[in-house]
């Protein structure tokens, strides 16, 4: 069920499990993992409908405000699918008469993108594969500034935005790769590295 605000409720489920990008996600686990954070004293997650699909999104409470630390210290935790396309940082999270979440008033996400990378890019380290990927990241996303270590999702990429990206790369390196990969590698960096031996296929 989609309530008016965007949020996604599944009734009689006890487990909180939603579909997030075609897998099945235990929300009680993404909160557990977000609780075991340094820095994290309350979270919340919650699957929100966003345009054309569903994402999740994590509001914490503490001194921790940092969603790329944050999402670096989940990828040790828990699957990938799991972590929260957005993170909200709140100074408390709204509470019930009986003291639990007020899941229906956490705000919405913002879509900003605080977390990019401000460091000029050294072109003369970059690869001819990094420059070009780069070029179709920013074209698909319309940013003009990305490290290649920046996270696709930290950059607002969405499923559709990943398939576009996705496009692009079979296209333009004629190669084959599938979504699962572009999430599971999600930085320049890391797809750069994916990519490279599917060009030299007779490369050691």
């Amino acid at each position: 069920e989609i309530a008016p605000d965007g949020c996604v409720f599944h009734r009689g489920r006890k487990d909180f499990q939603v579909k997030i990008r075609g897998n099945r996600v235990n929300i009680l686990e993404v909160e557990a993992a977000l609780l075991e954070i340094d820095g994290v004293c309350q979270a919340a997650a919650v699957a929100r409908n966003k345009e054309h699909e569903v994402i999740l999104v994590g509001y914490l409470e503490g001194r921790e405000k940092d969603s790329k630390a944050v999402r670096h210290a989940l990828e040790g935790k828990i699957p990938a699918a799991m972590i929260p396309s957005r993170f909200v940082f709140m100074d408390s999270l709204p509470r019930t008469l009986t003291g639990k979440i007020d899941r229906r008033s956490l705000p919405l996400p913002e879509d900003d993108h605080s977390s990019i990378s401000e460091t000029e890019i050294d072109a003369s380290e970059l690869t001819e594969t990094d420059i070009q990927i780069l070029e179709i990241w920013k074209d698909v996303l319309v940013i003009d500034r990305i490290g290649i270590n920046d996270h696709f999702l930290d950059l607002g990429g969405d499923s559709l935005k990943a398939m576009m990206v996705l496009g692009r790369l079979n296209q333009h390196f004629e190669i084959k790769l599938r979504l699962r990969d572009l999430f599971d590698a999600p930085t320049v960096s890391q797809i750069a590295e994916l990519i490279q031996p599917l060009l030299n296929p007779g490369s050691p």
